[in-house]
């Protein structure tokens, strides 16, 4: 008797190249679906999107509308106005006594001040008076620190004179220099 053998007796390397052309256009199908499916997405989100820009647009301009149509609106501009003007008015102002505190803090205790004159372009002149020498040249000494250069430059002493008075003896002298014209703009 013959025997029959129902197993397949084609090798598994045939089988492979038989079927991946198989494999290959399905493949290509569910990308080429996938694809589709991409497209027709954002198809439909763009159609979202326009509408919604759309009713927002419809919503700005109802808001203008509304808002030009308020009796409250030209005061409001008026007063806006006002504001602008002053900010200019302020920013473009000069303080003089916020030069006082730079000044201040590089003095000796001792020193006082006779007068002073200062112009916007950042020049100054004070009168000083210290009541010994040793007081003069410890003022003289604050010219080299950091602090005064911060603010003040081009420093000149004028003569300084002796003079005497029913306090005592003093030393009077004049400083000619220049100081950071941003000290006497007004700060909002």
């Amino acid at each position: 008797m013959a025997e029959i053998n129902l197993l397949k007796q084609k090798s598994s390397g045939q089988n492979l190249a038989a079927s991946l052309p198989s494999f290959l256009a399905k493949f290509l199908i569910v990308v080429a679906l996938g694809v589709l499916a991409y497209y027709g997405w954002l198809f439909f989100a763009q159609k979202k999107a326009a509408t919604e820009v759309a009713q927002l647009q419809t919503e700005i301009a109802s808001a203008k509308k509304d808002a030009l149509g308020r009796p409250e609106r030209f005061e409001l501009l008026t007063r806006q106005g006002q504001l602008k003007e002053l900010g200019a008015l302020s920013g473009n102002y000069e303080y003089f006594t916020q030069l006082f505190k730079p000044l201040a803090d590089n003095t000796l205790k001792r020193a006082q001040y006779t007068g002073i004159k200062a112009d916007s372009d950042g020049n100054i002149v004070l009168s000083a008076v210290v009541p010994s020498l040793e007081d003069l040249d410890k003022y003289f000494q604050l010219f080299n620190t950091s602090d005064f250069s911060a603010n003040f430059s081009n420093v000149q002493v004028g003569g300084f004179y002796k003079v005497k008075d029913k306090t005592g003896e003093h030393y009077t002298f004049d400083i000619k220099m220049q100081f950071d014209p941003g000290l006497i703009k007004a700060k909002p």
